[in-house]
């Protein structure tokens, strides 16, 4: 009899965090990047998310996916909003197809992420502050981790069967403008004036942007994002002295000052390394 082979096209291979909580109307936090996936649910309010280029305010029933690697964090905007994040490792090639815009929940796949929920909180215990569970409980059913990472995986299919939304938000559409205006510059030396004419706004609009968006303002982020682009070339063999002068630095002492800070180590001990 002919077998027919169903397609794997992605698989959880670990779990980091699950997290259930009420974010006040104040709430912000200053963000993090690690080497794993992290998906992003509101089940009500509203909560924003920044994740390199892209900001988007999510509503009830919106998700975010974050790849691994991506910088990001979390806000709420007046107003309290209650939310699920899962953070997780996975292999499958369907992941490529992931972006950061906003999915949009169904019915079915907030039942689905609610039981999600309740499996992970028999699976996993509780924090000290009750709300994020990541150590494993021994005293339960078999097959119990099977089923959590089987209903992950069934909801991340739910979602990457969509065509993600773009914001439809004048501000988050200038951060990502800006953003992008820095990437393609990035081998420039530029300052806010340049940011502000090329989008043709103020600079007070994009510092209260920046300082909400990211936590941080204009400048440090394109130095940041210069030090980031930096590591690339590093790696490709550049010398501190070439990657100094490809990005436009006054001289390679400040160069490497600047990396240090950003990095911790100099440019030369990261080549050493091989960070």
């Amino acid at each position: 009899m002919h077998r027919i082979t169903p397609e794997n096209l992605i698989h959880i291979t670990g779990i980091y965090t699950v997290y259930d909580a009420v974010f006040s109307e104040d709430y912000y936090f200053d963000g993090e990047r690690h080497n794993f996936w992290e998906l992003i649910y509101v089940k009500k309010g509203k909560c924003g998310v920044t994740a390199d280029d892209t900001a988007n305010i999510l509503s009830s029933g919106q998700a975010m996916l974050i790849a691994p690697d991506k910088f990001h964090k979390n806000w709420t905007d007046n107003e309290n909003a209650e939310v699920m994040i899962f953070s997780f490792s996975a292999t499958g090639h369907i992941l490529n197809s992931c972006t950061s815009g906003i999915y949009i929940f169904s019915e079915e796949m907030q039942q689905i992420a609610s039981m999600l929920m309740n499996t992970g909180k028999k699976w996993l215990k509780l924090s000290a502050d009750d709300n994020i569970l990541f150590e494993e409980n021994k005293n339960i059913p078999s097959g119990t981790s099977q089923i959590f990472a089987d209903f992950l995986e069934i909801l991340i299919l739910k979602m990457l069967e969509q065509t993600p939304l773009k914001q439809k938000n004048t501000s988050t559409q200038l951060f990502s403008d800006a953003v992008n205006y820095m990437q393609e510059n990035i081998t420039q030396s530029i300052s806010l004036e340049d940011v502000a004419k090329a989008l043709s706004v103020s600079k007070s609009t994009l510092k209260q942007m920046f300082k909400k968006y990211t936590g941080i303002g204009i400048k440090q982020y394109f130095n940041d994002m210069k030090i980031e682009y930096a590591k690339v070339l590093l790696k490709e063999k550049h010398t501190a002295s070439e990657v100094s002068a490809m990005l436009s630095y006054s001289s390679q002492n400040y160069f490497s000052t600047a990396f240090k800070k950003h990095t911790g180590v100099s440019p030369l001990e990261y080549k050493q390394k091989g960070m």
